[in-house]
Formats: structure tokens, C-alpha cells, sequence
């Protein structure tokens, strides 16, 4: 994956969630009747402007795409701003003029917009088929609770829940991980009803971790990788599997005597032991129809990023996948349900880490949403779609925050509701201020996310000099 198909897709994702985002503001002020002057994805220069002919009585918007794509803003008729002259018959479709009930809609209408966008993008995931990874458990890390409870992987899942609740059909993989999630950061106990009926509790409410929603966290829970077969799907002609008689359809039973539970024990048991001098070989036992027979094979030692590793040229069977379709309203519902999920979660583990019950290196900053719309979109258009809707759960959330920052909609929202419930508007010197406190707050987050990202992205430029 190249630098600029990432930065190409990180700009598409940030062009159409920016252009939801401000077109929730416009239609709204639009509908409130206030004048729009200009609606423009993009800050700086322009590139591109339109006018429509024809628009609603009352406005002449200019819709324009600037260079710079980190951004976006609608640009309304507004008395505090020096360089626009408002003549006096403008004054009614004036902003700050308007009743604060409408001030108030004009701003959420932007976060909700996204909020929004991403509840019809789930929907229409789920109704046109998403193809998801089977409801088949993977072989759990050692001391997982998954582990503990007796599951040693391959076990496909009939219904899951939480173990004080009502179960469901196990439709994927990907909503059984989700829950399982949902349920160690809530500690709550998580209850499987697997398809040889039977039925385990996973511990997760005891599960004690560090707060960093990482992979050592999934490991934890031990339910979040795929089932992968030990069975072989290709074999190159000229490889070393070919010529000791390794045959498309084998199952790996063993190595050197030593079991091969699944794909990822044998891929292990097949690349160690290289070296500069060559590679050991190797005695496999595998299952051909029905029988059990044991083969030599020489693999080939090979430096893979400096390091030797021995291959035999065998390619495995891929981890069973299904696509979940659902009806209309079905769809929509669960469209609204992932959304509010994903955006309860993003407010818990906000909460958690400001009174420190979580790691703050969950923040991401540009470099790691860049990094999954860039990955992301080379998987596909649905992989991409599905991003997208995250992305936009988190811009909705983050911009409903009540910090008194210019660049959110969330303390605007608390000034004009104070306005509305006592009739009296906060002091301007004051908002001011709560504004430069909002500023330095969202600061410090933006350098601590970015920060966060150099240590995934560039580990050698934060190690410890030796």
C-alpha cells in the first residue's frame, strides 16, 4: 500500500464526513432562515466555485472546494463579523439575531448530520451483505479467559450474550468480539451457547487490564482471532511441501511429533529453525481421506527482513466467512444500534481516561485514522464504507463535547441552552475565556494523540538511547 493511495483515501474520508458535517449547518440555518454565504469544504485558497442559479428566496450560497482538505465551515450572515455590511432588511435573516432555540439547532445540526450519516451507512452495510468472518472461535491465547473457560478453538458459536441477559443468533465473529469488548470494559460476564450445545461463561468481569483497547486487551479476552484450519489450500509446484507429496486438502495433524492445534501453529512449526545454514527438515503427519500418513519435507531456508525462516511453499485454507443480510427496517435498526454503541463507547472511554481508569493511549491522531482509511479502502468499497461510518460516529461525538472551543459545536450548544433555559446569555468576555481554556485542553489532546501515533508508527524515534 503506497503513501499516496493512504493519503488519497484519508482525504476522501475527511472530504465526505467534513461535507455531511457543515451540510447538516447549512440546510438547517437554510430551514431556520438565515442567510448562507458560503458553504466550503476545505480551508485557504479555492479551487473550485459554484453558485446555483436558483436557491431558496433569501439566499445566494457559494459552495466552494479549497485546497487545503482538513476541514470545513458554513459561512453565515453574522453582525460579528467586521468585514460583512448587513443592510437593514438582512437584519431578520441576520445569525445572532435569531431566537436561541434556532441558534441551537443551526449548531447540532452538524454533529447530528454525522451521526446520522453513520446509522444509514450501517444500515445499508447490513442490507446490502457484509461479508464477516463466521461465528467460529480461534485458539485463544494461553491464560485468556476464553482459555480458562475450556474453549481450545474451532468452536463454532449458535447464540451469545451477556450471561445476565437474553441470548442471540451468533450471526460473525466481528459481533461476538464487539460484545465481548463491551462486556470486559463493563465487567459483565459473557455467556456462549456453542453449536455441540454447550453452554460457557467467559469471566471477562474480573478480567483486570491495563485500559488500552490493544491487542494484549483482545488477547485477554481471547475470542478475537479467526479460526484457521491447519489445512493446506495450495501447494506451489516447485516448493518443498510439492516434492515431499504435500497435496491441496491435507490436514496437518502434527510436526516433528509435536501437535499443530491450528493454521497458526503449523505456520510457526514450518518457519523455525532456519538458519544461514539451511533448514532441519521436518516430519509431518497429515490427513488425507481418512488416512493418516507421514511425510518428509525439506523446507528452504529464506531471509525474510533480515531474519532466516524456513519455507516449504504451502498456502492455508482462509478463516470461514458469511455475509449477513438484513431486511429494511431490520437493517435500519441495527444501523442505530452499532451508532449509539460506538458512540457510548467513545464517551466511557473518554470518561475512563480523564479520571485515569484508562490509558490515554487510546487517543489516535491523523497519522493512525490515515493509516485505517488507507487500509481499510485496499480491502474493498464496503471495508472502506464501514470506516467511514466509525469515523463519522467519533467526529458526531467529539463535536457534541461541552468544551468552549471555536472549532466544536459542543460549547456553543451549552452557551445557547443556558440562554434558553434562564433568558439571559453568557457574558462574551467570559465565553472568551472558556474558550482559551477549551483551546489549550484540545491542545494537549492533539499533541498527546499525535504523540501516541509516533510511538506505533516511528517505535525507533522514541526508544531510549543505548
Amino acid at each position: 500500500m503506497s503513501l499516496l493511495f493512504t493519503l488519497l483515501a484519508f482525504f476522501a474520508a475527511l472530504g465526505i464526513l467534513v461535507a455531511v458535517h457543515e451540510w447538516g449547518h447549512y440546510r438547517m440555518a437554510v430551514a431556520c432562515g438565515v442567510k448562507v454565504l458560503t458553504f466550503s469544504v476545505g480551508f485557504g485558497p479555492s479551487l473550485l466555485r459554484y453558485q446555483p442559479q436558483r436557491q431558496r428566496p433569501g439566499q445566494n450560497t457559494e459552495f466552494v472546494l479549497s485546497a487545503l482538505p482538513l476541514g470545513g465551515y458554513v459561512r453565515m450572515l453574522d453582525k460579528r463579523d467586521s468585514s460583512q455590511s448587513i443592510s437593514a432588511a438582512d437584519m431578520a435573516h441576520e445569525f445572532t439575531s435569531q431566537p436561541p432555540g434556532k441558534r441551537f439547532l443551526i449548531v447540532a445540526a452538524g454533529p447530528v448530520a454525522n451521526l446520522l450519516l453513520a446509522v444509514f451507512l450501517y444500515a445499508g452495510l447490513s442490507w446490502w451483505g457484509l461479508p464477516q468472518l463466521a461465528p467460529i472461535l480461534g485458539t485463544p491465547a494461553a491464560q485468556s479467559a476464553a482459555a480458562q473457560a475450556g474453549i481450545r478453538g474451532g468452536e463454532r458459536v449458535a447464540q451469545f450474550g451477556y450471561a445476565d441477559g437474553k441470548l442471540s443468533t451468533a450471526r460473525s465473529l466481528d459481533d461476538i468480539r464487539w460484545l465481548a469488548t463491551q462486556a470486559a470494559l463493563d465487567k459483565r460476564n459473557l455467556q456462549l451457547l456453542l453449536a455441540d450445545g454447550r453452554h460457557i461463561t467467559l469471566a471477562l468481569a474480573s478480567i483486570n487490564s491495563s485500559g488500552e483497547l490493544n491487542q494484549a486487551f483482545a488477547d485477554t479476552i481471547g475470542i478475537g482471532r479467526p479460526w484457521l484450519a491447519p489445512r493446506i489450500a495450495e501447494v506451489l509446484p516447485a516448493g518443498a511441501a510439492a516434492q515431499a507429496g504435500v497435496l491441496a486438502g491435507d490436514t496437518v495433524l502434527s510436526i516433528n511429533a509435536s501437535p499443530v492445534p491450528d493454521g497458526m501453529a503449523l505456520l510457526r512449526a514450518i518457519r523455525t529453525g532456519a538458519s544461514h545454514a539451511g533448514a532441519p527438515a521436518q516430519q509431518w503427519q497429515v490427513l488425507r481421506s481418512g488416512r493418516t500418513l507421514s511425510l518428509l519435507v525439506q523446507p528452504k531456508a529464506e531471509q525474510e527482513h533480515g531474519v532466516w525462516v524456513a519455507k516449504v511453499g504451502v498456502a492455508l485454507t482462509p478463516p470461514e466467512s458469511v455475509t449477513v443480510r438484513l431486511g429494511p427496517i431490520a437493517s435500519l435498526s441495527y444501523g442505530v444500534q452499532r451508532s449509539a454503541e460506538y458512540a457510548w463507547l467513545s464517551l466511557k472511554m473518554l470518561w475512563r481516561m480523564a479520571i485515569g481508569e484508562a490509558s490515554s493511549k487510546n487517543l489516535s491522531g491523523s497519522f493512525t485514522i490515515a493509516d485505517m482509511a488507507g487500509r481499510s479502502a485496499s480491502m474493498g468499497l464496503l471495508p472502506f464504507i464501514s470506516f467511514l461510518a466509525v469515523i463519522s460516529v467519533s467526529l458526531g461525538v467529539m463535536n457534541l463535547l461541552p468544551i468552549p472551543l471555536p472549532a466544536l459545536d459542543g460549547g456553543y450548544l451549552v452557551h445557547y441552552a443556558i440562554e434558553i433555559l434562564t433568558g439571559k446569555t453568557v457574558n462574551d468576555a467570559t465565553f472568551v475565556f472558556l474558550q482559551k481554556m477549551g483551546v489549550g485542553m484540545i491542545v494537549l489532546l492533539m499533541l498527546l494523540a499525535h504523540w501516541n501515533d509516533v510511538q506505533r508508527y516511528f517505535p525507533q524515534l522514541t526508544a531510549p538511547l543505548q
